[in-house]
């Protein structure tokens, strides 16, 4: 294991001690003052196993057993006579240096104090951070989702976001907790830059993301173009990359590629790369104000990949333009909902540039393609052969593939008296496009209407009219037939590419399992194993074919070079620290206790929430940002535990507060068997949380959600 790593572990666990030892030392200070007896003081659990409790260490001074307990996550402090449900309470009268002898108010003192540590330190560890300096990702769009709010209203990659619903954003994360936690439906105005100049503001509509569980627009942030890091064993460092260098563009077979986001110039890189292992491409550089190029070669190892691999992409023989992004080029050459039909005198397959760049020679500086409009009138289009390259790599043009294609319909059946057809493609419901047959159920929500109009592609072309209906038969799309069997195009030299998988075949079967949809061949795929696995396909409009290939290729060298995500440095003097500092604390309880009430009105999933392993992973993942990030993180970890810790829910602090407001009321305390049995239902709901949220966490780090 890494020496860095291990080290980012520690205080990892350093931190969060700090924190809890905060937290209690809030109860042992309150206690102390209010003349409460404190029998022990535990930093972590130390339950007993085989008679011995589990220790690092235990001494006794003042009366008080200071504690170090093995199991970490976690404290607390027994004092005497603590609540009605202890068994020394029940067992004799109370005495004087009791928790239940002292007022009211004491009591509730003293269970308050834990979180009111924690808040009030989160303002010395804010002050401490911005004094260091606190790396934060700029509020940039480092990438844009093609299709999504941000990309339709016409922000760009390299955009700064100024700010959201008149509120300024100084970082990256301001701009996704400022629409999650914002306005629960419609627009939000959002201020932005565009080479440093303001533009005029934009209505953006977020949109509910199901991965993420909250309402977002659909941007991720960005990437540094600074190399951070060069593994001496890749084919980078051979080829005299350096760390620090600066990615500015690249030469990948005859297409360069200069002034694009840097986001789309790593894919193209990566693409070009994995498609063409053994081919060499250029790298354009930057180092310390010098212009720099390096042709970057991978070798083979010797050795044969890991992982099985077919060697297919998915294709679009629809070829519909959905959406042009507002002010792209591709609009002087298509409109939406344009289908096109032919590229160079080929049958379309796909926007991927790659693909493009492998079907027509170098030499060609144009291309023709045949369009079908949306009024079913074709026509030529030509165009620089780099425009259709690039608005594939910057994403400019959403074409997603379209899957919800009906099998084999019986006469007389329900969808073939509604006008359906065997083999017809269903590309929209009313406005909607439709990506698979699973999206048909899922937004028949949004139209309330009994009679719907349904878009049709059948054999090579679009029917002219929609197809009119019933909302009844929609509802129940699992009681026709699919084909959603995927047609490939094969990347040359890969195991589909050797046994000679034609462009537009449907991949049927691997080992004899039926290939049903795209998922059904991945998976089919990961499971093939070391031995030659026995492939079935269709051509189209041919016979099926069979073959036996191995689908473990030759492994490559890897390029051995990473980039971090863009960071910002935010640092402040002594005064303007403190009061960054004060300022930051009640932005960050702010945002927790919206952030709460957005959990309860469903504006965010609780798949967002992070447990101990999380939150212990984020730790690690910051301390690589310097020690001012890192103190920031635990500020904003010590914010959250307070606020959580005085919620009024039994077992927490501020159940206990809440149990004294009624004592306070009806002049008497809560019954005691009351206690009991919300302490003892509060006690399953808490771990059954834990399990919960350790379940997100794994399911975060290692991709089983």
């Amino acid at each position: 294991m890494d020496l860095t790593l291990i080290l980012n572990i520690f205080y990892a666990f350093i931190g969060i001690g700090i924190i809890i030892f905060i937290h209690e030392l809030g109860h042992f200070l309150a206690a102390k003052k209010a003349g409460v007896r404190v029998e022990r003081f535990s930093i972590g659990f130390d339950p007993p196993l085989f008679g011995r409790k589990l220790r690092l260490c235990a001494c006794k001074w003042g009366g008080t057993e200071y504690v170090v307990g093995l199991i970490p996550f976690g404290g607390y402090v027994k004092m005497a006579g603590e609540t009605v449900l202890d068994p020394e309470s029940q067992k004799s009268p109370p005495q004087p240096d009791w928790l239940l002898s002292k007022p009211a108010g004491s009591r509730a003192i003293v269970f308050a104090a834990g979180g009111l540590f924690n808040i009030l330190s989160a303002f010395f560890f804010f002050a401490l951070a911005f004094s260091l300096g606190v790396k934060f990702p700029p509020p940039v769009i480092g990438e844009i989702e093609p299709g999504s709010p941000a990309w339709k209203s016409g922000l760009r990659i390299g955009d700064r976001i100024a700010a959201v619903e008149g509120e300024p954003i100084s970082e990256f994360s301001e701009i996704f907790l400022a629409i999650a936690l914002g306005k629960k439906e419609g627009a939000v105005t959002i201020e932005y830059e565009r080479d440093g100049k303001p533009q005029p503001p934009l209505e953006v509509e977020p949109e509910w993301n199901p991965q993420a569980g909250v309402r977002a627009i659909g941007i991720v942030q960005p990437q540094s173009p600074e190399i951070s890091k060069v593994d001496p064993k890749g084919a980078a460092a051979a080829a005299g990359v350096q760390k620090g260098d600066r990615l500015t563009g690249a030469r990948l077979g005859a297409i360069v590629i200069k002034e694009t986001a840097f986001s789309h110039l790593m894919d193209a890189i990566n693409t070009y790369h994995e498609l063409n292992p053994d081919q060499p491409f250029e790298l354009f550089l930057e180092r310390q104000g010098q212009a720099l190029q390096k042709t970057i070669q991978t070798e083979k190892t010797g050795k044969k990949q890991k992982f099985p691999r077919l060697g297919v992409l998915p294709i679009d023989r629809t070829g519909l333009v959905q959406e042009i992004q507002p002010g792209s080029t591709a609009l002087a050459y298509l409109k939406p909902e344009d289908r096109i039909l032919t590229v160079g005198g080929r049958p379309f397959l796909s926007l991927q540039w790659n693909i493009l760049q492998a079907l027509f020679p170098v030499e060609r500086t144009t291309l023709a393609l045949e369009v079908e409009g949306k009024d079913g009138a074709i026509r030529k289009v030509e165009m620089p052969r780099e425009e259709l390259l690039l608005w594939s790599i910057r994403r400019e043009v959403f074409s997603p593939l379209l899957l919800a294609r009906l099998g084999a319909l019986a006469e007389g059946s329900p969808w073939h008296q509604a006008g359906f057809r065997s083999g017809d493609l269903i590309i929209k419901i009313g406005h909607k496009w439709i990506t698979s047959r699973q999206e048909i159920a899922e937004i028949l929500g949004d139209f309330p209407a009994d009679r719907l109009e349904v878009q049709v592609v059948r054999g090579d072309r679009r029917l002219p009219e929609p197809l009119d209906v019933s909302r009844q038969l929609l509802l129940e799309p699992g009681k026709a037939a699919w084909d959603e069997a995927p047609a490939a195009i094969a990347i040359p030299g890969s195991p589909a590419g050797r046994i000679g998988i034609e462009d537009g075949s449907k991949i049927l079967r691997i080992n004899g399992k039926a290939i049903g949809k795209w998922d059904d061949l991945m998976a089919a795929v990961r499971t093939a194993g070391e031995k030659k696995a026995e492939i079935e396909w269709q051509p189209p409009g041919g016979e099926k074919k069979i073959a036996r290939t191995s689908l473990l290729g030759d492994e490559y060298q890897p390029l051995g070079w990473e980039h971090e995500p863009a960071r910002i440095i935010t640092k402040a003097g002594v005064l303007d620290s403190a009061v960054l500092g004060l300022k930051r604390t009640g932005i960050v309880a702010q945002q927790v206790l919206v952030t709460l009430k957005a959990l309860f009105q469903a504006k965010v999933h609780t798949k967002n929430l992070a447990g101990p392993v999380g939150i212990v992973h984020i730790i690690v993942n910051v301390s690589e940002y310097g020690l001012g990030t890192l103190i920031y993180f635990l500020a904003l970890i010590s914010v959250n535990l307070g606020i959580f810790n005085l919620l009024p829910f039994p077992i927490l602090d501020g159940g206990h507060l809440f149990f004294l407001l009624i004592e306070k009321i009806k002049g008497s305390p809560v019954d005691i068997r009351v206690q009991e049995i919300a302490t003892t239902v509060a006690f399953f709901l808490i771990i059954g949380l834990a399990i919960y949220l350790t379940y997100n966490d794994l399911s975060r780090l290692f991709g089983f959600r």
